[in-house]
């Protein structure tokens, strides 16, 4: 049985996804799984064996793993999901998840480091098309001069631009960060924010929600509300919120002047009336 269990271990280490590696005290590779030797372009795991760091990567890379093998080795803590940059084979500059843990013997002594690698390299390089995509769309909103904030599923705030904190009248960013949308929401309001929100998370967007926000100084706003979903590892609400005091003060002044004109219609039928009546008399 245990004869079955050692011929197993080499298939078991050659099949996992990530690449294996085993070094000794003095950071000498001491072996490794198929994976890693083909990312180095060597024939088989065999041909690690003496080797360093410096013998497989650049100056650079090299120090920096050296140096933390000895960081696990002397303070035997552990480093997971360490993010690194790797040349393989190829010389193609590629990003990984790296892991480490001290190598003990039976004894409990330190006799070097066990690593694994995992290839990350697409989605370090989705993360960064979607920060550019990020600031390219933030940059839009900004020339629409409209106010974004992106909460959490709580509705603190987590992000939010300059527009935002002028629409409330406050000067410090990191006064808003954190905190509960609902400080800002006026309570007259308070139960249909909430009701949006709910139904937001259950999947149906705020589309051009009127509702009144309360700024730092106590003025009430009229903003128009359109919030939805994105997924980005976590769950976070995007906000887009426009002041629309201006149009509500328009669509008020346009009100009275029709309902004016519609007051002067009203009497001058009503003094037609009168003058035909006063005529049949």
């Amino acid at each position: 049985m245990l004869n079955k269990i050692k011929e197993m271990l080499p298939v078991i280490i050659n099949n996992i996804p990530q690449l294996v590696f085993w070094k000794d005290k003095d950071s000498v590779f001491m072996g490794c799984n198929k994976k890693f030797a083909d990312s180095l372009g060597l024939a088989s795991p065999e041909d690690i064996i003496g080797k360093t760091d410096y013998d497989v990567t650049d100056t650079e890379n090299a120090e920096d793993f050296i140096e933390a093998d000895k960081q696990v080795m002397t303070e035997k803590n552990p480093i997971y999901k360490h993010r690194q940059t790797y040349k393989n084979a190829d010389g193609e500059q590629l990003w990984f998840n790296i892991n480490k843990v001290p190598l003990c013997d039976d004894d409990g002594d330190i006799i070097g480091v066990l690593g694994t690698m995992e290839d990350i390299t697409e989605q370090v390089d989705l993360e960064e098309k979607l920060r550019k995509n990020n600031i390219k769309y933030k940059s839009l909103i900004e020339s629409t001069n409209t106010a974004y904030i992106i909460l959490n599923e709580d509705l603190e705030i987590m992000e939010t631009n300059k527009i935002f904190l002028k629409l409330i009248a406050s000067e410090n960013l990191y006064e808003c960060l954190g905190k509960s949308i609902n400080l800002w929401i006026a309570p007259k309001d308070a139960e249909k924010v909430e009701k949006s929100f709910t139904n937001l998370i259950n999947g149906k967007p705020i589309n051009d929600l009127e509702i009144h926000i309360i700024t730092d100084k106590n003025d009430i706003v009229c903003v128009s509300l359109n919030a939805n979903i994105i997924e980005n590892g976590d769950t976070k609400i995007f906000c887009l919120i426009r002041n629309i005091a201006a149009r509500k003060t328009i669509e008020s002044e346009k009100y009275i002047r029709e309902e004016k004109k519609r007051d002067r219609l009203r009497q001058n039928i009503l003094n037609l009336r009168n003058h035909i009546q006063d005529e049949r008399e």
